[in-house]
């Protein structure tokens, strides 16, 4: 069930571009890629699950990662954005 709320091909490659490129870090755990960010942020979304409940695996970042996206995304409208070109 998880797979069907994840972002198609096509859903991505409209919005793929709205996202900088991940500068590299020297240390640290590597930049969470975008597709994930967003994937887990819009099965929040559309499940209404709670933070601590998002799935787990590659496709998905970790709750932390996208909540703190998305508390930016929303309040910089980018998540409005990315709601009407997908």
């Amino acid at each position: 069930m998880d797979r069907d709320l994840l972002l198609k091909d096509h859903e991505w490659q409209r919005i793929e571009t709205l996202f900088p490129k991940p500068e590299k870090r020297g240390r640290g755990k590597p930049h969470t890629p975008w597709r994930s960010v967003v994937n887990t942020v819009l099965f929040v979304l559309k499940t209404d699950c709670k933070w601590s409940q998002v799935p787990k695996g590659p496709e998905w970042a970790s709750k932390s990662a996208a909540h703190r996206y998305f508390k930016l995304w929303k309040e910089t409208g980018l998540l409005d954005t990315v709601h009407s070109l997908i």
